[in-house]
């Protein structure tokens, strides 16, 4: 097939997909080259005829080329187009032959589906033909499955009809020790027959059981009752025949026990109720001891007279404590109520039967609760023997003994043990239920001895209150009547305070010792009262505020006595050390008082009264320093600053402040927390630099010596409140660093910023009045028209010339700059004089200060 070569391109830019009006994408192209690699310039997807012409040909010379050039191109040409050819003929068979391949699978598909039909149909007759053939044999197996159930239901039958006349011919026999595995395996075989349960005779077999197992359980109480009373000279007829009548007892099952050990503990406790009962001789709170006694006696006839007889786990002794135990506090309930409607309580007796009470308990918790919960014996001494004291006890979820080596207790363990690996935890899960047992008040329920009794003294010790309340009272009249100094702790307190955390801390050793519930916390109350008036005590000894107009103005000041000061820091130690004590006051009573009475405790309003007089006190304290100052504000006030003519040493008023301070400060730094010191130090400090500002504005007219004297004043006075804080304080305290003692930054930074203004304020008196908006403007930017007029009065400015600068402020007028040149020279010259005068007085008066205060 020949070919003409496709004609190129108009322009230069032409490319190859444009020719054939086929775009291939660059992924497609890609392809290409990976699945036909050619290194042939033609077949490259962005082939440009231009450039390949250019390339061939790159001169005039080559030219002569152009015919074998175009030769080669033919022969290409046509060997592509034989290519393509035998490519079309190749296809065009293929195609054919796909097709007969086609028909072929067609054709075996449909043959397959008709043999697997077939064979379908050959395997449901195959089925029906084996359904037939077994039919019969169906039959048989059902009919024999049934015939089996049934003779194995007629052996059960058979068996729990024997079962049931052995059970009543033990019975009557008094046999008690078979009668008990028959009595387990009845039940057992009963079981079996809950699906038949109306049919006649498995009816009238369950009647006859009944009746059998009520007979045997009336039969097992009678014999019970010939045991009588063990406390007594009697003995136990015929042990051996009433320990197998126990193992009945068991296996009657739990309600039973309970209804037997009930009986058993009404006939040991009967001599009880008559010696004791109401109107009997040893009625009183005063013979408590005889009851204990008397049941102490019962316990040791039990311990001896029926270890052979009860098993260990039913823990007999425990049962017969809490029994005992609710009978003592009834009758106890019952004279305690009965002292108090009469009026006869009588503190030292009431005390005397509540200690003895918790004696009982604790006595007999440790011979029951802890040794029948770690030896699991049943509270009987290990009277059990030595196999039952190796033995772990269990409970089940009732609380209730289970016997490890009964079918009960196996499967108990297995259930438990199968719990613990799903949970994948160990330990624990075997007393699991002894907690829900705490109040069920079953034979062998694990009931806590302690509180059981003595908790029903709690609702009548309000005479034990009282006297604590009565003996709290009188302790701190005494302290506070002999109030003295205790240095024991790191600063000076009362110590009447320390007497009363002393008498707090024994009142609760005493009350805990008696009870941890309602007495403890009706006694708490009677703390937070005695630490209430404790601190209006404290709030007693401040002096009485006074009302008199001073230069700090109309109101309440406090005018301290000589050597007072020393009695307020006293109060403000105290305060704190009070405050600081009553946290931990109130962690030992939370641990120590019962759980639904830990969230009654709270001593925070407490705290926060102590809290209040200290700060109180701190107030006082700072009052009476500025008390202390008037004088020298006094002095300052009557200085005639208009006519002062010359600067010379400080001024005497800031020596009397500094005379004041010197004395005042370090005594508090001595004695006081230092907290409280600082404290001290912030508020004077907050006080005193704006009471200075103060009396320099009441100054009607200043010269211009009297702001320079005023400048060298503040500057003392200023190195007087820096070293405030320092004062007093010995070497010992230097920092490593400087080797000096520093003052806390920011009350550093406080007494700077407030003292700048006092300084800004003189400055601004100083300036002249053709700069004073300027400099007004520049070194108090917030300042008002109110400050403004503040500073005209101490220049000596009349009200009325006061109006042009006030405007000027208020519009916001040019500074200088904006001003006629003549103005501003003025100024300036005024400026640069009044700047030098001042450069060289400053430096004169600062070395006079420097060198006195050194």
């Amino acid at each position: 097939m020949a070919s003409s070569p496709p004609p190129a391109p108009a322009q230069g830019g032409g490319g190859e997909d444009d020719d054939c009006g086929l775009a291939l994408s660059d992924e497609v192209q890609a392809t290409i080259s990976q699945v036909i690699p050619s290194e042939d310039p033609l077949d490259r997807p962005n082939f440009n005829v231009i450039d390949f012409i250019n390339q061939s040909f790159p001169d005039e010379q080559s030219l002569s080329k152009i015919s074998e050039f175009g030769h080669n191109l033919q022969g290409k040409i046509s060997e592509i187009d034989d290519e393509l050819s035998r490519a079309i003929q190749e296809q065009s068979t293929a195609g054919r032959r796909a097709e007969q391949d086609i028909s072929d699978a067609k054709q075996a598909i449909h043959e397959l589906f008709s043999k697997v039909k077939e064979i379908k149909s050959k395997a449901e007759q195959s089925e029906l033909m084996v359904a037939e053939i077994c039919k019969d044999i169906k039959h048989l197996d059902c009919a024999k499955r049934n015939l089996s159930r049934t003779i194995t239901h007629l052996k059960q039958l058979h068996m729990l009809i024997t079962a049931a006349d052995q059970l009543s011919r033990m019975a009557g026999e008094r046999r008690y020790r078979e009668a008990a595995n028959l009595v387990k395996a009845v039940e057992q075989l009963l079981a079996h027959f809950d699906e038949y349960a109306e049919i006649p005779k498995i009816v009238e077999l369950r009647s006859s059981v009944s009746n059998v197992k009520s007979e045997l359980r009336k039969q097992v109480l009678a014999e019970f009752d010939t045991v009588g009373e063990l406390g007594a000279d009697g003995q136990v007829i015929n042990p051996a025949l009433l320990r197998d009548a126990c193992a009945v007892v068991d296996a009657l099952g739990i309600e039973f026990r309970r209804q037997l050990l009930g009986n058993f503990a009404k006939g040991q406790l009967r001599p009880y109720r008559i010696a004791f009962q109401a109107g009997a001789e040893f009625t009183g709170l005063e013979h408590t001891d005889r009851r204990f006694a008397w049941f102490r006696r019962v316990l040791r006839g039990v311990d001896s007279k029926a270890t052979d007889v009860f098993p260990a786990l039913w823990r007999v002794e425990h049962f017969l404590c809490t029994e005992f135990g609710a009978l003592v506090r009834e009758d106890l309930e019952r004279e305690l109520g009965a002292a108090e409607s009469e009026g006869r309580s009588e503190v030292a007796g009431l005390l005397r039967s509540l200690q003895k009470t918790l004696m009982f308990e604790k006595e007999m918790s440790d011979k029951f609760d802890i040794a029948g919960d770690e030896l699991g014996t049943g509270g009987l001494g290990g009277a059990g023997g030595e196999d039952d004291a190796e033995e772990e006890v269990l409970f089940d979820e009732d609380g209730e003994a289970v016997d490890p080596s009964s079918a009960a207790g196996i499967r108990l363990r297995y259930a438990r043990e199968q719990k613990k690996k799903a949970a994948g935890s160990g330990g624990g899960d075997e007393q699991a239920g002894a907690k829900k047992a705490a109040g069920s008040g079953g034979a062998n329920a694990r009931i806590k001895l302690k509180g059981s009794v003595s908790g029903v003294f709690d609702r009548y010790m309000m005479p034990y209150i009282l006297l604590e309340r009565k003996n709290m009272k009188d302790m701190m009249v005494k302290v506070r009547t002999e109030e003295r100094v205790s240095r024991d702790a790191q600063l000076p307190v009362f110590g009447s305070s320390v007497d009363m955390f002393v008498y707090i801390k024994n009142s609760i050793r005493r009350c805990t010792a008696l009870s941890t519930g309602e007495t403890f916390a009706k006694l708490f109350a009677e703390f937070q009262t005695c630490l209430d008036d404790y601190a209006g005590t404290l709030q007693g000894k401040l002096p009485a505020p006074t009302t008199s107009s001073t230069y700090l103005g109309q109101g309440e000041v406090y005018r301290l006595a000589p050597e007072q000061e020393h009695e307020i820091c006293y109060i403000v130690n105290t305060s704190e050390y009070c405050a600081e004590n009553l946290p931990k006051l109130q962690d030992a009573i939370e641990d120590k008082i019962a759980e639904q009475y830990k969230d009654d405790v709270d001593l925070d309003p407490q705290i926060d009264g102590f809290h209040d007089v200290a700060a109180h006190a701190v107030k006082t304290l700072v009052s009476g320093l500025e008390v202390k100052m008037e004088g020298a504000f006094v002095a300052m006030a009557k200085i005639n600053w208009a006519v002062l003519d010359d600067v010379g040493d400080q001024s005497a008023y800031v020596a009397d402040m500094g005379a004041v301070i010197n004395e005042y400060i370090p005594t508090l730094r001595a004695t006081l927390y230092p907290l409280y010191f600082r404290n001290v130090c912030d508020k004077f400090a907050m006080s005193m630099i704006p009471q200075f500002l103060g009396n320099i504005h009441k100054c009607k007219r200043i010269s211009e010596m009297g702001v320079n004297q005023m400048l060298l004043d503040t500057t003392a006075l200023k190195t007087l409140m820096l070293k405030l804080p320092l004062l007093g304080e010995p070497p010992s305290s230097l920092t490593e660093s400087t080797g000096a003692n520093v003052a806390p930054p920011s009350y550093l930074k406080f007494v700077e910023r407030e003292m700048k203004k006092v300084e800004t304020t003189l400055k601004l008196v100083q300036t002249p009045n053709e700069m004073l908006i300027m400099r007004f403007k520049r070194m108090w930017p917030d300042g008002k028209g109110a400050d403004l007029q503040k500073i005209l009065m101490m220049k000596g400015v009349k009200q009325a010339d006061q109006k042009p600068f006030i405007s000027m402020l208020g519009r916001g007028e040019a500074d200088v700059d904006g001003a006629p040149a003549e103005t501003a020279r003025m100024v300036q010259e005024g400026a640069s004089r009044i700047a030098g005068g001042m450069s060289s007085m400053m430096e004169g008066a600062k070395e006079k200060l420097m060198t006195r205060l050194s």
